[in-house]
C-alpha cells in the first residue's frame, strides 16, 4: 500500500469543503485531530495493577469515566479500555497480539478512530438532537465518557471541565456522514470546521 493511502485521513475530502471555525461567531467548532493513536486493551481476570505495569498506564479510569496521562484511557466496559494518544499508545502498538502479554489483550485500533473536540455553546444542544444520553452537565459531568449512538453512528463520547466541550471518537467509515450530520443539523453558519494542525 502506498505512503499516499496511509497517509489519507478520513475527512480529507468533506474538509476540503466544510466551512472553516475561524468565523469565531460558530456556535459550535469541530477540531479534527490528524491523528489518533488507538489500542483497544481487555484485561484478563481483574489484573488491572499487573497489566498497568506491562502497558506503563499508571490508573485505569472507574465505570464511564476517562483518566488522562500520557494519553488518555477510556472505560469502555467491565474488562474493557481504549488508549488514546500519547507515547503510550505508540509504544505499545508492538505488543498488539503479543501472546507472551499474559495479563492483557491489546489490539492497535489506530486506523478505526477519529477523534473530533467539538467547542462552544451550541455543542450539547447539537447532540442532544440525536442522541439518547441525557447530555446535562448534571448527568453527564466532568470526566465521564459512554458509548452511545449519534444519529445512529456507534461512538464514544467523553464531556470535560468545560461543559461547553465534548469529545468524540468515531468509527472512520462513520465519521463523514456523523460530520455531515453535524453540518446540516446545526442553525446555517453555526458550525464550523478545522484539522489541530491547522495555522
Amino acid at each position: 500500500m502506498s505512503e499516499s493511502l496511509h497517509a489519507a485521513h478520513a475527512l480529507d475530502a468533506f474538509m476540503a469543503n466544510a466551512p472553516s471555525e475561524a468565523n469565531r461567531a460558530c456556535e459550535v467548532r469541530v477540531v479534527v485531530q490528524r491523528q489518533c493513536h488507538a489500542l483497544n486493551i481487555r484485561v484478563f481476570d481483574g489484573a488491572l495493577a499487573a497489566s498497568g505495569t506491562e502497558l506503563g498506564i499508571a490508573n485505569w479510569p472507574e465505570t464511564n469515566q476517562w483518566i488522562e496521562g500520557d494519553g488518555v484511557v477510556y472505560w469502555l466496559g467491565p474488562d474493557e479500555w481504549l488508549l488514546v494518544g500519547g507515547e503510550t499508545a505508540k509504544e505499545n502498538a508492538r505488543l498488539a497480539d503479543d501472546e507472551r502479554l499474559p495479563t492483557a489483550s491489546v489490539n492497535d485500533v489506530t486506523g478505526a478512530w477519529v477523534q473530533l473536540d467539538l467547542l462552544g455553546p451550541g455543542v450539547r444542544p447539537l447532540l442532544e438532537k440525536a442522541c439518547t444520553l441525557d447530555l446535562t452537565p448534571e448527568h453527564l459531568g466532568a470526566g465521564q465518557c459512554a458509548q452511545t449512538l449519534l444519529a445512529k453512528a456507534p461512538v464514544v463520547m467523553a464531556t470535560h471541565t468545560d461543559a461547553e466541550r465534548v469529545t468524540l471518537l468515531v468509527r472512520r467509515s462513520f465519521t463523514e456522514y456523523v460530520a455531515n450530520w453535524m453540518l446540516a443539523s446545526g442553525p446555517a453558519g453555526a458550525t464550523g470546521f478545522c484539522f489541530d494542525d491547522a495555522d
